[in-house]
């Protein structure tokens, strides 16, 4: 068969923005304020009206999700579609690549393997926290996975994520190298293989008894009558090392991480959140623009003068009511920046109006 040497010489580049804090999930959080309250997010002057989160954990997106007071119609979330995983979102359906785009969505390593996604402006977020070693992504195998899955050519953001991490708190393993590691795991592997291989030669009933019940391996089973070796849980261990204990030691060696895989990366300067989950809950449970406007409407509507009131008290939410019409406030994504900005389109139309009324009675 002939050889054929395959050269991309027009490949995308990957670029990572690194966000190195002490708080993942708070800077998340504030990520998604910002993108509620303004209606999108700038990253070097281009906005983007969408984000997609890749979190590893269905708990902590409903963590997320609760704090910040999303509701079913801004998320979208996309994850293994089990009972156990239903139950933990309640209120909140699993969904899938093909369902309509929302403000944000939200992923686990089960969805976006393979799966690819339209979105004009959406920014991808992975969020690693070292509290759950589940959302530690593998930068050699799991970035690579994300990377890329948004295949709408014509948005700016498709080779671009935004990695916000903090660093492995609990040195375990603080004098042991990685090859200190492997040349442990292999002499325990070639113990446990010799160990297999000694009883299944046995031909001692009695023998075979007394040693399938002092066994005690991890990387050996007993399966009908005989040991089997699986090497499976050696090469996690290896793995688990490598993402824990070594790539996300401190945003250096993060960094360098995306190095080695040929990744356009920023500097990991860090940045201290305050605050926490609860406190952000709280502000963010504070009645929000587009409740209040709706709730105006409603009694508008209702000709509930008494609660129309009390709702118009809330900025800018008299104009919305008054002076735009509920497809213009819907079109904004009911935030207060777009809002504003058809109010004083609206304005300047109707003073442009005024002007030429002005001279035609002049006239």
């Amino acid at each position: 068969m002939e050889e054929v040497e395959a050269v991309w010489d027009n490949a995308d580049r990957l670029m990572v923005k690194l966000e190195y804090t002490n708080k993942p999930y708070v800077k998340a959080a504030n990520i998604i304020k910002n993108y509620k309250t303004e209606g999108c997010l700038e990253l070097n002057g281009i906005k983007s009206y969408e984000a997609f989160f890749f979190i590893n954990s269905v708990t902590d997106i409903v963590r997320l999700i609760e704090c910040t007071d999303l509701q079913p119609e801004d998320v979208r979330i996309i994850c293994a579609n089990t009972e156990e995983n239903q139950k933990k979102l309640g209120r909140f359906k699993i969904e899938n690549s093909n369902c309509p785009n929302k403000m944000f969505t939200f992923l686990t390593c089960k969805s976006f393997e393979g799966v690819d996604y339209e979105s004009d402006t959406a920014l991808c977020f992975v969020v690693s926290t070292a509290f759950n070693p589940h959302t530690q992504a593998s930068i050699d195998t799991d970035i690579p996975q994300i990377a890329g899955r948004i295949r709408t050519a014509t948005n700016p953001f498709r080779n671009v994520i935004i990695h916000i991490f903090n660093k492995t708190y609990k040195d375990l393993q603080l004098d042991v190298t990685y090859n200190d590691m492997k040349e442990t795991v292999d002499r325990e592997l070639e113990a446990a293989k010799g160990l297999v291989k000694l009883f299944n030669s046995l031909e001692d009933e009695t023998q075979r008894d007394i040693l399938m019940k002092s066994f005690n391996n991890k990387y050996i089973a007993a399966k009908n009558g005989r040991f089997v070796f699986y090497d499976t849980l050696p090469k996690l261990e290896l793995y688990n090392y490598t993402v824990n204990q070594v790539v996300y030691k401190n945003g250096l060696s993060v960094k360098m991480a995306y190095d080695g895989i040929g990744a356009l990366s920023s500097s990991a300067e860090f940045s201290r959140e305050t605050g926490n989950l609860e406190s952000i809950a709280k502000a963010t449970k504070k009645l929000s623009f587009k409740d209040a406007y709706l709730k105006a409407l409603d009694a508008k509507r209702k000709l509930d003068p008494f609660t129309l009131d009390r709702y118009c008290s809330e900025e800018l939410v008299r104009d919305a009511v008054y002076k735009l019409t509920p497809e213009e406030v819907k079109s904004v994504r009911y935030t207060k920046k777009g809002v504003r900005e058809l109010l004083l389109s609206k304005n300047g139309r109707l003073n442009d109006s005024t002007k030429i009324i002005k001279i035609i009675r002049e006239y």
